[in-house]
């Protein structure tokens, strides 16, 4: 995740696993199977990303509820409703 990102691990803090996307494709003539394994992550306010130019076509900080109608795997929009689902659920620790 950090290498896809350009965050450096140490900024990352994994908040919960989310569902994974999978998917086949052909390269070279052959059909190759993909997982792509996604994660809740919490970031420092103001954190800039460096996308990996060859595995990522752009990387936005977007409110939750935009999300979904940015991205195109179905399989996306489930990890960004489990997402949701998990901020809506958890207790709030923002300072009084």
């Amino acid at each position: 995740m950090s290498e896809e990102v350009g965050i450096p691990l140490e900024l990352l803090r994994v908040l919960a696993p989310l569902p994974a996307s999978e998917y086949a494709y052909r390269r070279d003539g052959r059909l190759v199977f993909k997982r792509v394994d996604h994660f809740l992550v919490e970031v420092p306010a103001g954190t800039g990303a460096v996308p990996q130019a060859e595995e990522v076509d752009e990387v936005a900080w977007v409110p939750l509820a935009e999300a979904p109608r940015r991205v195109t795997y179905r399989d996306l929009r489930a990890a960004l409703a489990e997402a949701a689902r998990l901020l809506e659920t958890a207790p709030d620790t923002s300072a009084p």
